[in-house]
C-alpha cells in the first residue's frame, strides 16, 4: 500500500538511492524558482539595516593582486591583472583601504563571497553575491533532507524543505538580492540538518557528535563574519546536546565546551589573520606610493549602538530612533565636553571632519571617538534602570510584532505559490507548540524552539521594516501539523485496509471495525485543527491513568493518551508492572494495546488486560505481543459484549532485553 510508508515513518532501512533523488530534485526544483525569485511579494523585505556596503569594489584587487582591502577611486578599464597593475603604478592616489566603514567596521568575510562568483563566470568586475548564495541555500536543504533521511523520515524531510526553499523573503535575498540577508535561514537550515541525527531515538555513530562540535564551532564562526545573527543558533545547539542522552552529561557538557572554544578561537584567529592582512596592505600602500589606513580595525558591528537605535522601535518618548545619526546627535555634545574642540561634526557626510590621514581619504567614525559607546551604553543600561515597565513594555510590543510579521507558509513550484499568510499564522504557531508541548511531543517542541533564535535580533535590538522576517518559528510548526495530519490520515488508511484484509480471519474485531474507523477518522481530522486539539488533549488528561512506577518523567504513563507512539510509558529496566486507565464510560468492548517504538532496546511480551468493576475482575484477557514490536499495529484485546467496568488494568508479565513499556492505549 502506498500510504503504509508514511504510517511507518521512522523505521525501516535507508536508501541511498532516495537520498541521491532527493538531493537532485531539490537542487533543480532551487534552479526553476530563482528566476521568479525578484516578482516575490515586495512587502517581504528587510529595510532596517544595510548589510552591503562597498565590499564589491575590493574584490578586484583582490582576485587580481591578491591584496586585500584595496580599491580605487579610478575608472576600472578592464577586468583584467594587467589594468590591476596599471592602477597601482599610474594612479597610487587613488586607491583606498576603505571607503566609508566598509571594513573597518567588522563583517569582512562577505567579500570572499564574490569568489564563486569570480571562479564561476570568471570576472572580478561588478561581481555577484548570487551564486554564493545559491549554493549554500541549496546544499543546506540538501543537508536538511539528509538529516530526515538519517531519521528515516523522508516524508518530514520533504515537507521541510517543500516549506523553508519556498519561504519568498528568504528567496528574494538568496537568488534576487546582493545583500548578505538570507544567510541567518541559510545556516539554520544547514546547522538543523546536521543536528538531526542527535534528536532521534537511534544513536549515531560516536563520533559524530564531535565532529559536528567541531564542524559548528568552526562554521558558526565563519558565517559570523558575513552576518551575527546565525550566532544565536549555538544555543540551540547547545539545548540539542543537552537532551542527547546516549551519551552521559560529562561528554555533553564536554562536546558543548569544545564547540565553544573553537568559536572563540576561530574568531580570535579571523581577527588576527584580517588585522595581519591589514598591516600587509598598509606596508605595501607605503611601497606603491599609496595612502595607508592607520585607524581602529573592529571585528564586528557596534552592539550599545544598535541597542540604542533599536529602542525606538515602539516608543520614542525617550528620544530614541531608528537614525544612527540620531544616536550621534546625542552623544556629541557629551563627547564636545571631554574633548574639546578636538572632533568637529561634519554634517555633510555625517562623519567626523577630522581624518585618519594627511590626505582625507579616511574620516573618522561616529563609533570610534574615545568614550563613544561608554556615553551610548550609560544612556540605554540608566533609561533601562530608571524605567523598567517602559522597557518591559518595548519587549512585549516586540514579540507582538514578531507573532504578527511573518513570511507567508508557503509552497513554490516555478512561478506559481501556495501559501498561507496572516497575522494569525505567528500565534497559530505559538499555539501550536503549546498543543505539542501538552502531548508531550518534545522533539516536535525541541524543533520549534530551535528556529527561536533566528527571532532574537528583533527581540532584543528592533523588530520593524522587515526585522522580523528572519524568523522561521512558525514554518517549522505548520510543517509539524501537516505531518502530523498526513501520519494520521495514512494510519487510517492503513487500518482500514488491514480490517479488510483480516476479515475472514477476525470476525470478532471486524464488529467493531467500522465504529473504529469513524472515530478514528474523525479524531485525525479534529487534531489538526489545534484549537480542537487542546480540548481533546485536555480531555485525555482528564482521564486517570495510574502505573506501578515509570522509568523517569519523559516516560509517564499519561503519554499513553497523547497518540504518538514515539512517546512512551517505560517501566524501569528489567522490571514488571501494570498500567491502568479509569473508563469514564462505564462499559467497555474494545482495548487496543501497541507495544513499544524503541528499535531493540525494549520490548513488551505477554499481557494481560483486566476490566475491573470496584475491587472485582470482571473479564480478562491475555496475549503474546512481542510479534507487534516496532510495528504500529496495535494488540486488540475484544469481548462478545459490552462489559461493565470502571477501569482497564493492562499487567506486564514478560519483556525482552532491557524492560517493557507501551505507547498507546485505546478503550472503546
Amino acid at each position: 500500500m502506498l500510504v503504509a510508508p508514511v504510517a511507518r515513518e521512522g523505521v525501516g532501512a535507508r536508501s541511498a538511492l532516495t537520498l541521491l533523488l532527493g538531493a537532485l530534485l531539490i537542487v533543480v526544483w532551487q534552479i526553476s524558482l530563482a528566476p521568479h525569485a525578484a516578482k516575490t511579494d515586495a512587502k517581504y523585505r528587510v529595510t532596517a539595516a544595510s548589510g552591503i556596503n562597498q565590499e564589491s569594489r575590493a574584490f578586484f584587487f583582490m582576485r587580481h593582486l591578491g591584496i586585500f582591502p584595496l580599491m580605487t577611486r579610478a575608472v576600472i578599464r578592464e577586468d583584467t591583472r594587467a589594468e590591476a597593475e596599471r592602477q597601482v603604478r599610474e594612479q597610487s592616489n587613488d586607491l583606498l583601504m576603505d571607503d566609508g566603514s566598509t571594513f573597518r567596521s567588522g563583517d569582512r568575510g562577505r567579500t570572499y563571497l564574490y569568489w564563486v562568483d569570480g571562479l564561476w563566470r570568471g570576472r572580478a568586475l561588478l561581481p555577484s553575491l548570487v551564486p554564493a548564495h545559491a549554493l549554500a541555500f541549496s546544499l543546506a536543504l540538501c543537508a536538511l533532507w539528509a538529516g530526515f533521511w538519517w531519521q528515516r523520515r523522508p516524508l518530514l524531510g520533504a515537507l521541510f524543505v517543500a516549506v523553508l526553499g519556498s519561504n519568498p523573503w528568504q528567496l528574494f535575498a538568496t537568488y534576487a538580492q546582493e545583500n548578505v540577508f538570507s544567510w541567518p535561514i541559510t545556516t539554520f537550515v544547514l546547522v538543523l540538518g546536521l543536528c538531526l541525527p542527535l534528536m532521534d531515538k537511534q544513536k549515531p555513530a560516536r563520533w559524530y557528535p564531535w565532529l559536528l562540535a567541531v564542524l559548528l564551532g568552526v562554521g558558526v564562526a565563519t558565517v559570523r563574519t558575513i552576518r551575527s545573527e546565525p550566532v544565536m543558533l549555538l544555543l540551540s545547539v547547545s539545548l540539542v546536546y543537552a537532551g542527547f542522552r546516549h551519551v552521559n552529561w560529562r561528554r555533553r557538557a564536554a562536546m558543548v565546551l569544545l564547540m565553544g572554544v573553537l568559536f572563540a578561537g576561530t574568531n580570535k584567529l579571523y581577527d588576527r589573520l584580517f588585522v595581519r592582512g591589514v598591516e600587509q596592505t598598509n606596508a605595501w600602500m607605503r611601497r606603491v606610493g599609496g595612502t595607508p589606513y592607520n585607524g581602529p580595525v573592529r571585528s564586528f558591528h557596534e552592539v550599545w549602538h544598535a541597542l540604542y537605535c533599536g529602542l525606538g522601535d515602539h516608543d520614542k518618548t525617550l528620544g530614541y530612533q531608528w537614525n544612527d545619526v540620531a544616536a550621534f546627535a546625542y552623544a556629541y555634545p557629551i563627547l564636545r565636553a571631554r574633548h574639546g574642540d578636538r572632533y568637529q561634526w561634519n554634517t555633510a557626510i555625517n562623519y567626523l571632519a577630522d581624518t585618519y590621514d594627511s590626505a582625507g581619504k579616511y574620516p573618522i567614525f561616529w563609533a570610534e571617538v574615545p568614550g563613544y559607546h561608554d556615553v551610548i551604553r550609560d544612556k540605554v543600561v540608566g533609561d533601562i534602570k530608571r524605567n523598567p515597565r517602559w522597557f518591559a513594555t518595548i519587549l512585549a510590543k516586540r514579540v507582538g510584532t514578531i507573532l504578527e510579521k511573518t513570511t507567508p507558509v508557503s509552497v513554490a513550484v516555478g512561478a506559481k505559490r501556495y501559501q498561507l499568510e496572516g497575522e494569525w499564522v505567528g500565534p497559530a504557531a505559538l499555539l501550536a507548540l503549546i498543543v505539542f508541548a501538552f502531548m508531550r511531543r518534545w522533539r516536535w517542541v525541541l524543533l520549534i524552539v530551535f528556529a527561536a533564535p533566528l527571532s532574537s535580533q528583533a527581540l532584543i535590538v528592533y523588530s520593524l521594516h522587515g526585522m522580523t522576517y528572519y524568523g522561521c518559528f512558525h514554518l517549522v510548526a505548520f510543517v509539524l501539523i501537516a505531518y502530523a495530519l498526513a501520519r494520521a490520515l495514512a494510519r487510517v488508511v492503513t487500518r482500514w485496509s488491514t480490517a479488510s484484509d483480516a476479515q475472514s480471519d477476525a470476525p470478532a474485531v471486524e464488529r467493531g471495525v467500522w465504529w473504529d474507523r469513524v472515530k478514528t477518522a474523525s479524531g485525525a481530522v479534529m487534531a489538526m485543527a489545534m484549537l480542537v486539539s487542546i480540548g481533546r488533549h485536555l480531555a485525555d488528561r482528564a482521564v486517570a491513568v495510574r502505573a506501578s512506577s515509570i522509568h523517569s518523567q519523559p516516560y509517564h504513563a499519561r503519554n499513553v493518551l497523547d497518540s504518538d507512539l514515539d512517546s512512551h510509558w517505560f517501566l524501569p529496566d528489567l522490571q514488571l508492572g501494570w498500567l491502568e486507565l479509569a473508563v469514564p464510560a462505564g462499559r467497555v468492548r474494545v482495548v487496543r494495546v501497541w507495544n513499544v517504538h524503541n528499535n531493540a532496546f525494549h520490548c513488551t511480551g505477554d499481557v494481560s488486560v483486566e476490566l475491573r468493576q470496584g475491587a472485582r475482575v470482571v473479564a480478562t484477557s491475555r496475549a503474546n505481543m512481542t510479534a507487534l514490536c516496532n510495528t504500529d499495529t496495535p494488540q486488540v484485546f475484544s469481548w462478545p459484549a459490552p462489559v461493565e467496568a470502571d477501569r482497564v488494568r493492562i499487567n506486564v508479565e514478560s519483556f525482552s532485553i532491557h524492560g517493557a513499556g507501551i505507547p498507546q492505549v485505546r478503550v472503546e
